[in-house]
């Protein structure tokens, strides 16, 4: 889709690689003044739909690598929020995030719940996140992988699509549409607890098909 769009971009988990390479396709493709980008202070992973209701927020002009955006004191949704209502755009890109978002797992991902927003002010809009396997490895989306899922997406006609990219350290074997949207998702917790302190942390397992394909060089992506 190369038709003129106004792009609103934001990351759940803020001024990443992933973000800044999304952020230079959509500049590419659809020009500098048509990309906005408004971005929450920090990484706000795991947050889902949280958003701020009973008070104000503070919204801040920045530049970073020559990118102009807002800063929002704020949940990754009130960045969504507050940039739907700034510059009526009509398209919402969400991501890079690290980790995969899959399945029942989506209901805590705030980069789906920030595109799903987008989807019911009737706003076309896509999710992308990035399977890795642990917490050292290199988080590097192809500008090729992404583009191609990019096309891909606005080729199915959806209002909602969640994209998974392949691991990178993974040969790519392609991209599988996920058109059973109801798998586990691959995340489990893992808990323990020391001294009157408890630790929760989440893991990446493959329980259903949609992880197989991931964690076998798949991008994978799911749509509504």
């Amino acid at each position: 889709m190369n038709k003129r769009q106004l792009v609103l971009i934001t990351c759940d988990d803020g001024y990443t690689e992933g973000f800044k390479t999304l952020m230079a396709i959509a500049q590419e493709r659809w020009g500098k003044a048509c990309v906005k980008a408004v971005m929450p202070f920090g990484d706000h992973s795991g947050m889902g739909s949280a958003c701020t209701l009973s008070r104000s927020i503070c919204v801040f002009g920045t530049r970073t690598d020559n990118v102009a955006e807002l800063g929002v004191a704020g949940f990754p949704l009130d960045c969504v929020r507050y940039g739907i209502w700034k510059y009526k755009p009509t398209l919402v890109l969400v991501g890079v995030n690290r980790g995969a978002n899959l399945g029942l797992n989506l209901i805590s991902s705030s980069t789906f719940c920030c595109a799903a927003l987008a989807a019911e002010h009737g706003i076309p809009a896509i999710a992308f996140s990035q399977h890795v396997d642990g917490e050292g490895e290199k988080h590097a989306s192809s500008e090729i992988h992404i583009t191609e899922a990019l096309d891909a997406c606005f080729d199915l006609h959806k209002m909602l699509c969640n994209v998974n990219l392949h691991n990178v350290e993974k040969q790519y074997r392609g991209i599988k549409f996920a058109y059973d949207n109801t798998g586990r998702g691959g995340y489990l917790d893992v808990i323990s607890e020391k001294d009157g302190l408890v630790s929760i942390q989440r893991e990446f397992k493959v329980v259903d098909q949609l992880d197989r394909w991931l964690v076998g060089g798949y991008t994978v992506i799911q749509s509504w």
